[in-house]
Order: structure tokens, then C-alpha cells, then sequence
């Protein structure tokens, strides 16, 4: 039997070129695709991590806006705080400046008032030489007047008190004597001490005299009394020392009472 060249291919036979064209063709589409999606992945991939370190450097950009915008109400807390320090500095600046004036008017005021107490204490000193001197003058004249009026008071009274030799002495009339002696020097006192600013002083003098008459009177008439030859008494004769020392006591005790009743 010949066969015939032009029959078709029969249902059992392989498969064609055609076929076999068709099948390459299908898989390398598949490929082409299954590559175009690996791609796909790879780039969504990188696109997903660029995003999400966008999203990063974006939360990180936020913390640091934060955290400046933080140091920036810091700063300007700080510059605030700064202009009170500058203003208070200024201020205690100014007050220092004010203290400083006041110091140096203070210590010019000063140097001023012991510039003026130096000068008063040389007026002082000055006017204390000159007091001294002029109230030394006058206490020697009072003191010479002083001892004058009792050597006349007792001169007076024993030229009026009649005394004989052992006789009695009449004490009342010794004593009115030497009174109205001692009254007579304290008066005539009065009238020069009157017209003087010095008349306390005076005073004082004259009742220390009268307490140092008062108590040499009294050591007389002990010395009379007990007769020692170390101390002798005023006068030789007895009654005359006792005279003495009556009207010593009886003058010191009026100079006391002159001078506590501001008669001099």
C-alpha cells in the first residue's frame, strides 16, 4: 500500500511545530510577565522602605521641630530672664551710684564736722587756759581775802573780848564778834563776786575753805589741849589759841552756811 502524502496527520499523532511554536511562545510570555512582576515587587518594595524612611526622617524632622521649638521658648525664657538680670544690675548700678554719693557727701559732711570740732576744741582749749588762769587768780585772791578776813576776825575779837590773866572768856560776845566780822567779809564778797560769772566756783572755794577752817580751828584746840612740843599751836598763850580756834570753827562753819545759802 502506498500512503498518501497529502493526508492529514491523524488524531494520535505528536504534536507540530506549530504547536511547538505556540508553547515556546506562551512560556516566554509567562516569563516576561512573571519577570515584569518580580520587578513590580522589587520597586513597590523600595518604594515601601523610601516611604517608610520618608515617614522616619518625618517623625524625626517632627521631634526635632519639637525639640527646637522647646530650646526656643527656653532661649526666650533665658533672654527674658536676661533682660530682668540686666534691668536689676542696672538698677542695684544705679543704687550703688546713689549709696556712693551719699558716702561721699556723708563723708565730707564729716571731715567737715571734725574740721569744726577740731576748731571748738582749740577754742575750748584756749578758753580752758584762759578759765584756768583767771579762776587760779581769783581763788588766790579769795584765798588771800579769805585768810585776811579770819586773821581780822580774830583780831577783832580778841581786842573786844576783855581777857584777863585766868579769867573767864565770854564766849557769847566772842562769838556775836567773830559773826558780825565774818558777815561783814561775806557781804563785802558778795558785792565783787555779784558782777562775776564765776561765782560758783567761788562758792565751792569757799565752803572747802570753811571745812579746812573748820578743822584746823579744831586741831588748834586739840594742840592747845594736849601741849606736845612737836606741833605748836598758833599763839603762846593758851586762851588766845582757844580763841583762835573758836573763831577758826565759828568762821568755817559761816562759810559753809554762805556758800550752801548761794551767797557767793
Amino acid at each position: 500500500m502506498s500512503e498518501n502524502p497529502d493526508r492529514g496527520p491523524t488524531e494520535g499523532s505528536g504534536p507540530t511545530d506549530e504547536d511547538r511554536d505556540e508553547s515556546g511562545s506562551d512560556s516566554t510570555d509567562g516569563d516576561v510577565q512573571d519577570e515584569q512582576e518580580r520587578r513590580l515587587d522589587e520597586m513597590e518594595q523600595r518604594l515601601e522602605r523610601k516611604e517608610a524612611e520618608l515617614d522616619e526622617r518625618e517623625q524625626r524632622l517632627e521631634r526635632e521641630a519639637t525639640e527646637l521649638e522647646g530650646r526656643e521658648d527656653e532661649l526666650l525664657e533665658r533672654r527674658e530672664e536676661v533682660v530682668e538680670l540686666r534691668e536689676e544690675v542696672e538698677a542695684l548700678e544705679n543704687d550703688i551710684e546713689t549709696r556712693e554719693e551719699r558716702l561721699d557727701e556723708r563723708e565730707a559732711a564729716i571731715e567737715e564736722q571734725e574740721r569744726d570740732i577740731e576748731n571748738r576744741k582749740s577754742e575750748l582749749n584756749r578758753k580752758e587756759q584762759t578759765l584756768q588762769n583767771y579762776v587760779g587768780d581769783q581763788l588766790q585772791e579769795a584765798e588771800n581775802r579769805l585768810v585776811e578776813t579770819v586773821r581780822d576776825a580774830v583780831r577783832s575779837s580778841m581786842q573786844n573780848v576783855n581777857v584777863e590773866g585766868g579769867g573767864e572768856i565770854d564766849e557769847e560776845k566772842l562769838t556775836t564778834t567773830v559773826r558780825e566780822s565774818v558777815d561783814s567779809a561775806v557781804q563785802q564778797q558778795d558785792l565783787e563776786t555779784d558782777s562775776s560769772a564765776f561765782g560758783a566756783v567761788l562758792g565751792s572755794l569757799l565752803a572747802f575753805l570753811g571745812i579746812l577752817l573748820v578743822a584746823g580751828g579744831v586741831a588748834n584746840g586739840l594742840l592747845t589741849y594736849v601741849e606736845t612740843a612737836t606741833i605748836s599751836p598758833i599763839f603762846d598763850q593758851t586762851s588766845a589759841n582757844y580763841i583762835a580756834a573758836s573763831g577758826l570753827v565759828i568762821v568755817g562753819f559761816a562759810a559753809n552756811l554762805a556758800a550752801a545759802a548761794g551767797r557767793v
